[in-house]
């Protein structure tokens, strides 16, 4: 019996509101905890309202589950979050990949957070004969281990900016970007709010060799009426290259609303 923990900011059946799988349907397992604060850097991370503060730093944005995923809601063992996927009927729209399993955060490849889940797909995988398809959302900081790599059908990358107020020696680390750069099953996916954010992204094409056909720009905007202002400043982004829109339609349907 494994004594890893996972720890749990919450579950939820959903659709999956951006990236190339935008519209699927989805299982997110939110896991806690981020070695990014992104919007928040410097401050106290129980004090933050991602709804009501302004963001600092020099950032324009701040991320908006930060009072989701701070603190966990549950742990469990990998054996007793297969038997709460199977009490609330997920295991069979898992196991035929009919919905995606999202593994988001925080930072769902923090070392710990990463061997619990290899345990727990190991868990799946006895008890169904089968697995499901994984999506990793990941801010692309941390190398994953070949273990947890294996699990992982699609890597879902947003790379910070220095729209997020951290340094880029936080936000960048070339290790981890070159991993994630020679795998096939990857999005590397920016948080735009303004045209001067295009600079910035183009350096880091340029510096770090990355395709440009790999790149997805998606609206910053925490609320309807947000987005409905960088929805077409982002759309007119993509027009003359070879990068791609994602939308963020949990915001479009749900507005500010969490654990939908």
């Amino acid at each position: 019996m494994s004594t890893t923990e996972l720890p749990i900011a919450e579950c939820f059946y959903s659709i999956q509101g951006e990236g190339r799988y935008a519209g699927k349907p989805a299982v997110f397992l939110r896991l806690a905890h981020c070695n990014l604060q992104c919007g928040a850097v410097g401050r106290d991370i129980e004090d933050v309202n991602p709804q009501e503060d302004e963001p600092v730093k020099g950032a324009s944005w701040v991320c908006d589950t930060i009072d989701v995923w701070r603190e966990p809601d549950n742990v469990y063992s990998p054996q007793e979050l297969y038997e709460e996927f199977r009490a609330r009927g997920w295991v069979e729209s898992l196991a035929s990949q009919n919905a995606h399993l999202i593994l988001t955060g925080g930072e769902p490849t923090l070392p710990a957070s990463q061997k619990a889940f290899t345990e727990f797909y190991a868990e799946f995988a006895h008890q169904t004969g089968k697995t499901p398809f994984v999506e990793v959302e990941t801010n692309g900081t941390i190398k994953p281990k070949p273990e947890f790599d294996s699990t992982v059908n699609q890597y879902n990358i947003s790379l910070k900016l220095a729209n997020s107020g951290h340094d880029e020696s936080d936000r960048i680390n070339p290790e981890a970007l070159d991993h994630y750069d020679r795998t096939y099953r990857k999005d590397f996916k920016f948080v735009v709010s303004s045209p001067a954010d295009l600079n910035e992204i183009d350096k880091i094409i340029e510096d770090y060799n990355i395709d440009e056909r790999d790149i997805m720009l998606m609206p910053a905007g925490q609320t309807r009426e947000q987005l409905e202002k960088t929805y077409p400043v982002v759309a007119e982004m993509v027009k003359d290259r070879k990068w791609r829109f994602s939308p963020r339609e949990h915001v479009s349907i749900w507005d500010k609303q969490t654990g939908v």
